[in-house]
């Protein structure tokens, strides 16, 4: 498998983490992981289970180094099937001309933003994986959602199977009190939130107003923004709570390594992502009883409320238009403690029918033999 970099912040990294170790598990599969950065938290917690992982080095995709040590690794693991979930240019050209027998499997985990203008490193890698163009066994989207906006990457003779991120229901975070301990504040107190990276694909601008809205109407309530990001963005963010004259229970943590464990402490987390490739913080809320809600947005999204209909409801889900009915409801769960445990309860059952770590890889082994098993 190939990612870039290796940091467990990024959610690609902690689908490899996950589903990984599985397929390492089953009896006639080996996996590797290699990283195209120096080696990090990633490679650290792979090993920790088994897994075996190299890193190039590469301080870039473009780091000629990466050209000799990837050769290596190549011909020292000597994959039957090289899985892609983000690849560097080198790596491609490489896969392309030297490792052209090798079945290649890549997972399209999210929809790439729209650029109004191209600048010529842009073209130039466009230019480059047209050249050196690999010939797919399967495309894997992360979601249904994700497949159908990007149907254009792939042809009619290409498997292109939906493999969900996957989660360890067995991972269970028990309840604790080490968010409420942080803002110094009693643990009965209700906490909202969220934790992401800052950027305008989260539309933090609306989960500030969401949040600034429910703390208003709610004087006991608390809101929390795990998470760094464009400090320019953050600014116009706290001067919105500024403006709801909440700042005094609005907390701003920054990046927390140990953000899943503070989740896990909140009785609803809020997201407002106008697109996702499959929101793994919302499948970690699943495993760990956190009440979410949601704003109806592109992607994996559209899976989340699609399951909610045919399954639920286990979630609240809000319209970017009509931001007080979404706040009014998230209040209403909030102060309503059974209504959250009924959303927790039923989200827990969708996450071990269709994000199970045992679907998800025994799916990926499946489509692995089908993949040999066809070009034998």
């Amino acid at each position: 498998m190939l990612t870039t970099n290796s940091s467990l912040l990024d959610g690609i990294n902690r689908h490899i983490l996950t589903v990984a170790p599985a397929l390492n598990a089953i009896r006639d599969c080996e996996v590797a992981v290699c990283t195209a950065n120096a080696p990090g938290g990633l490679n650290k917690a792979l090993e920790a289970v088994g897994v075996k992982t190299y890193s190039l080095g590469a301080s870039h995709g473009h780091d000629l180094k990466i050209f000799r040590k990837f050769h290596k690794v190549m011909k020292d693991f000597r994959p039957d099937i090289v899985h892609s979930h983000v690849m560097a240019l080198y790596e491609r050209m490489l896969l392309s001309t030297m490792f052209r027998k090798v079945k290649h499997v890549s997972t399209i985990h999210g929809i790439p933003d729209k650029v109004e203008h191209k600048t010529t490193r842009m073209k130039l890698e466009q230019l480059f994986n047209r050249i050196f163009s690999i010939k797919h066994s399967a495309i894997c989207y992360i979601s249904e959602g994700v497949r159908d906006v990007m149907s254009s990457y792939h042809d009619n003779q290409t498997l292109t199977p939906v493999t969900y991120n996957p989660i360890r229901l067995s991972e269970k975070l028990a309840p604790c009190n080490e968010l409420h301990n942080l803002l110094n504040i009693d643990k009965s107190t209700p906490v909202i939130g969220t934790s992401c990276r800052i950027a305008n694909q989260k539309d933090p601008e609306q989960f500030t107003k969401v949040m600034s809205m429910i703390l208003k109407n709610n004087p006991n309530v608390h809101a929390v923004v795990i998470g760094d990001g464009d400090k320019n963005i953050i600014d116009r963010c706290k001067s919105i709570v500024s403006e709801y004259d909440v700042h005094r229970r609005f907390h701003w943590l920054g990046f927390r390594e140990d953000a899943p464990k503070l989740v896990a402490g909140m009785d609803c987390f809020i997201m407002t992502s106008i697109w996702e490739g499959l929101p793994t913080t919302l499948l970690e809320c699943m495993a760990s009883d956190t009440p979410f809600a949601f704003l109806r947005g592109n992607g994996g999204l559209k899976d989340i409320e699609r399951l909610n209909e045919k399954e639920g409801p286990f979630c609240i889900i809000g319209d970017r238009e009509n931001l007080n009915d979404f706040a009014g409801n998230i209040s209403l769960m909030i102060n309503d403690k059974e209504s959250g445990k009924k959303y927790a309860n039923n989200a827990r059952g969708i996450a071990a029918k269709y994000f199970s770590i045992e679907k998800i890889s025994n799916d990926l082994h499946n489509l692995y033999t089908q993949i040999l098993e066809t070009h034998e």
